[in-house]
C-alpha cells in the first residue's frame, strides 16, 4: 500500500520541515485530508510519536512518470486533435495574443511566471492547456480585429472555441503537472457563458482553491 510505504520512509524527527528522499519529490498530506490519518496513525509504529509533519517523501519505488499525456489511449488522443487542442494560432496573431494576456490580465493575475512562460513559448514547448486557456482570456480583451485574423467569426466564436479546447485538454488528462493545472483552472473561473452554465465561475474556480491545497498552497 502506497501510504504505508511513505509512512515507512518518513522520518520524524523534524516536525513541520518538509522531507525529500533521493529523487527530491514529495507527497503533502494537509491537516483536513482523510487519507494524512492512514499515513499518521494506522500506518505508523505501535507507540510512535505522531508526527506533525504535512509533507512526506514519495518512495523511490513509486514511479517518476513525467510527460503531458502520457495516460491518453489513441482514441483521446484523435479527439483532441480533432476538436483543435493542439492548434496553435499563426505565429503573429498568438504573439498579439499573448501580448494582450500579459499586458492587460496578467498586472492583476500572476498566475504564470512571465519569463519562464515566455522560454517556453520560444522552444514551442508550452503546454496546450495553458495556450487555450490563455488565448481564451486574450480573446476577451483584444480588439476583435485580431480574432477574425485567426479565423473566428466574432468574439463570441473565438471565446468558445478556446474555452472547448481547454476543457477537452483538461477532461482527458492530458496535463499532469499540478501547478499548471491549477493555474489553468483560476483563469477558466472567468469563464461565463449563462445564468444556468453547470460548469460557471464557481465551478472552476473551486476546483482550482481544491487542487491548490491538495499541493499546501495555502500554507506560509
Amino acid at each position: 500500500m502506497l501510504f504505508a510505504r511513505i509512512a515507512e520512509e518518513s522520518p520524524g524527527d523534524e516536525p513541520n520541515q518538509p522531507h525529500t528522499n533521493s529523487n527530491g519529490r514529495t507527497f503533502y498530506l494537509g491537516e483536513p485530508f482523510s487519507l494524512a490519518y492512514m499515513v499518521k496513525v494506522v500506518c505508523s509504529p505501535p507507540g510512535a510519536i505522531q508526527s506533525t509533519a504535512v509533507h512526506y517523501p514519495v518512495p523511490v519505488s513509486v514511479p517518476d512518470r513525467k510527460g503531458d499525456g502520457i495516460y491518453m489511449g489513441a482514441a483521446e488522443r484523435a479527439y483532441l486533435t480533432s476538436c483543435g487542442a493542439f492548434n496553435v494560432l499563426e505565429k503573429a496573431v498568438s504573439t498579439t495574443l499573448l501580448r494582450v494576456y500579459f499586458e492587460c490580465f496578467h498586472p492583476a493575475y500572476p498566475v504564470f511566471d512571465r519569463n519562464t512562460f515566455a522560454a517556453l513559448y520560444q522552444s514551442e514547448r508550452i503546454s496546450p492547456l495553458v495556450m487555450q486557456s490563455v488565448y481564451y482570456i486574450a480573446a476577451t480583451l483584444c480588439d476583435e480585429q485580431v480574432l477574425r485574423k485567426a479565423g473566428f467569426a466574432d468574439r463570441s466564436e473565438a471565446r468558445i472555441a478556446f474555452y472547448l479546447r481547454a476543457k477537452a485538454l483538461y477532461d482527458c488528462d492530458y496535463e499532469r503537472d499540478k501547478v499548471t493545472i491549477t493555474a489553468v483552472l483560476f483563469l477558466l473561473g472567468f469563464v461565463w457563458q449563462s445564468p444556468e452554465d453547470q460548469k460557471d465561475s464557481w465551478h472552476w474556480l473551486g476546483q482550482s482553491i481544491s487542487l491548490a491545497q491538495t499541493l499546501g498552497m495555502h500554507r506560509s
